[in-house]
């Protein structure tokens, strides 16, 4: 049993240690309001911090199984900061919190939908607030790679029709926004080796899946001997 309990820790800790962190960043020029102060082409900047297994399918647990299915998404909500020019400085140390509903407050996250090659910021598995396009959003990219994208096509929350985003500085809406980038790094604000794009190996970084498999087949072989000796 002590060499079965060690396979088994074994997998558990390597599988623990697939977790990256990632980086996601949503940054342009903008026009709308913060708490009812209305403001005109300032630059602004939306950082979220999530981690690789945290990113899940609508459809599959542990994302729901109803709602926007076959999209990915960070959790509900996911850590972010946002700065808007003079409006909201980095000083503020601002967050989007979301919106609030009679069922909760859906919280802000970040997804994929790789059938209309979009990503953006939604209320989580509802209404999208920002969305970008373009032809490398993709289920292979899957918010889990590095990517690096500018002079995106990209809709405001007002132009999109929803509704305001919720945060620590008042609500917010963008009314128009252009020169927007999306920016992912995997393992932390500039990547592993600073590198990006879809195809880069510098910024690659081992499937969790390679891993799990490495662990069960070490966790096998741990099994196998005990069997043996018995």
């Amino acid at each position: 049993m002590r060499l079965i309990s060690t396979g088994l820790a074994t997998l558990l800790f390597v599988t623990t240690a697939a977790a990256t962190p990632i980086t996601l960043t949503f940054s342009g020029t903008a026009s709308g309001s913060v708490d009812n102060t209305s403001f005109m082409n300032q630059a602004f900047s939306i950082i979220f911090t999530s981690d690789t297994t945290d990113v899940c399918q609508i459809g599959q647990s542990p994302c729901p199984l109803s709602g926007d299915v076959g999209d990915y998404t960070t959790p509900d909500p996911t850590v972010n900061t946002f700065t808007i020019g003079t409006i909201v400085p980095s000083t503020a140390q601002a967050e989007l919190t979301g919106l609030t509903t009679s069922k909760g407050v859906l919280g802000p996250s970040v997804f994929l939908n790789p059938t209309s090659n979009n990503v953006g910021i939604w209320f989580y598995n509802t209404a999208d607030w920002l969305t970008t396009a373009s032809s490398a959003y993709t289920s292979s990219f899957g918010l889990v790679n590095n990517l690096s994208l500018s002079n995106l096509q990209a809709f405001s929350n007002v132009q999109l029709g929803s509704a305001a985003m919720e945060s620590t500085a008042g609500d917010v809406n963008f009314t128009s926004i252009s020169n927007v980038s999306f920016t992912e790094s995997v393992g932390g604000p500039s990547g592993p080796s600073g590198a990006s794009g879809p195809g880069s190996s510098a910024g690659a970084v081992p499937e969790p899946s390679t891993f799990v498999m490495f662990a069960i087949g070490v966790g096998g072989v741990l099994i196998g001997k005990f069997r043996r000796r018995g």
